[in-house]
């Protein structure tokens, strides 16, 4: 994974600092958009500042719902995303209330603002062995934790952070229960090649989802955070010719 914040030692490191970085999109002022998989009766999903309600007051099947960004990275951005960028998509979920349905959460980007359910590029938290649950990655992210997560965890709360740059992403989840061990977070990654980097995240939206289960239980999520951060690393080539300049600097200095 390319790091987000480089420096050069002595005098080049003032003039460099860190890599540029801005979050474009924080879900409680940023405009988002609601999906879900059109459950039709007194159903109904709303996203509100921080939280999201499923009402499935009347109706029996297992409804999901959530929100996008309704603009995605590049337009959020300002500008094309790069293969010299690092993307960094986060949800914190203070608490979970009601009986989630077997996919508890999803998390991701989605090719589209209004998608339900995307068939690419999510990471999920859905029944494993057991009963329990397992965080594991759909389509092109194909992988998973291998553990099994308690749900009472899930519902006390944890957190999602997916980090991305042209060669590589890794997904995290944190803050939760294992059936076994006493890790607290999990982390699944693997390799991109060649455009899917941009392919991915240049027109993504931020996704997030949650389901409950059926039999008329209003699921209620509370997200304390939401968010897309991209981080502009300058390429090898700037950080040497900014290097030869501050050497220069303090050469003449010396003189």
């Amino acid at each position: 994974m390319r790091k987000s914040f480089i420096t050069l030692t002595g005098a080049s490191t003032l003039m460099l600092g860190s890599a540029q970085a801005a979050v474009i999109f924080q879900a409680s002022t940023d405009p988002t958009t609601i999906v879900n998989n059109a459950f039709n009766e007194t159903g109904a999903t709303t996203f509100t500042s921080s939280t999201l309600v499923l009402d499935n007051s009347s109706n029996g099947n297992n409804n999901m719902g959530g929100f996008t960004s309704t603009n995605d990275i590049n337009t959020m951005l300002g500008t094309a995303l790069t293969n010299a960028d690092v993307v960094t998509v986060t949800a914190t979920i203070g608490s979970i209330v009601g009986n989630s349905g077997a996919n508890a959460v999803e998390l991701g980007i989605s090719p589209n603002a209004t998608g339900f359910r995307p068939a690419s590029n999510l990471i999920s938290v859905a029944s494993g062995n057991g009963g329990d649950y397992k965080m594991s990655a759909n389509a092109m992210f194909a992988n998973d934790s291998g553990l099994n997560i308690v749900e009472t965890s899930l519902h006390d709360g944890f957190s999602f952070t997916l980090v991305a740059d042209v060669d590589s992403y890794e997904f995290t989840l944190s803050d939760v229960t294992f059936t076994t061990g006493s890790a607290t977070s999990a982390t699944i990654s693997g390799a991109l090649t060649g455009t899917e980097f941009l392919d991915t995240f240049s027109a993504g939206h931020f996704y997030f989802a949650a389901q409950q289960a059926g039999g008329g239980t209003t699921v209620v999520t509370t997200l304390t955070g939401a968010t897309i951060d991209v981080s502009s690393v300058p390429e090898p080539s700037s950080f040497a010719l900014l290097a030869l300049s501050s050497l220069g600097l303090l050469r003449r200095r010396r003189a």
